[in-house]
């Protein structure tokens, strides 16, 4: 018989072996300290935290937002789907899958660890449209374009100059931190 839980309808032939513990706000429950009859039953509960076999399972909360709906109860940040939700529930739970057979490093993302590879293989298949230079990835090549846009977002809070990535800002608080 399968049971139906109030995690976001996942399914599973014995609740108890679904999830070790249920952490919470209030402590650690155990699974055996909860009805079989609340977990089937009770679907307009908020859902715990539940954490299993290395694995972060919980039902998203309805945000109230229409683009991004699904709202983690752990950190509050709204995500457009299930989907998407359930890959960022890693980022709480540290489970990382896809490993890399070169170096051992892992990935919680498959698309980090094909973006990892190519620190392998040398490829850089996102050129630059203005000048050409090549990329591993589209976040670096969105960086890149500041050097020929001028855009400058990340602004010193001491001295309010600017800079167009976080690290040369972050480079530049220690300057305010030695001339104390």
């Amino acid at each position: 018989m399968f049971k139906l839980c109030t995690n976001g309808g996942y399914r599973q032939n014995e609740y108890s072996s679904l999830f070790s513990r249920v952490p919470n706000t209030f402590g650690t429950l155990s699974v055996d300290s909860l009805s079989a009859n609340a977990i089937n039953n009770d679907l307009n509960a908020s859902p715990p935290t539940v954490v299993g076999n290395e694995r972060l399972v919980q039902a998203p909360l309805l945000s109230g937002n229409p683009s991004k709906p699904f709202r983690c109860a752990i950190c509050d940040k709204h995500l457009a789907s299930r989907s998407v939700y359930q890959l960022h529930l890693r980022s709480h739970s540290g489970e990382k899958p896809f490993a890399c057979n070169l170096c051992g490093n892992a990935f919680s993302q498959k698309t980090s660890l094909t973006r990892h590879m190519r620190s392998h293989t040398g490829e850089r298949p996102f050129p630059c449209q203005v000048c050409g230079k090549l990329f591993a990835d589209k976040e670096r090549i969105k960086i890149h374009m500041r050097t020929h846009t001028g855009e400058k977002p990340f602004p010193c809070e001491v001295c309010g100059k600017q800079f167009a990535n976080r690290g040369n800002l972050t480079a530049h608080r220690r300057t305010h931190i030695s001339s104390l």
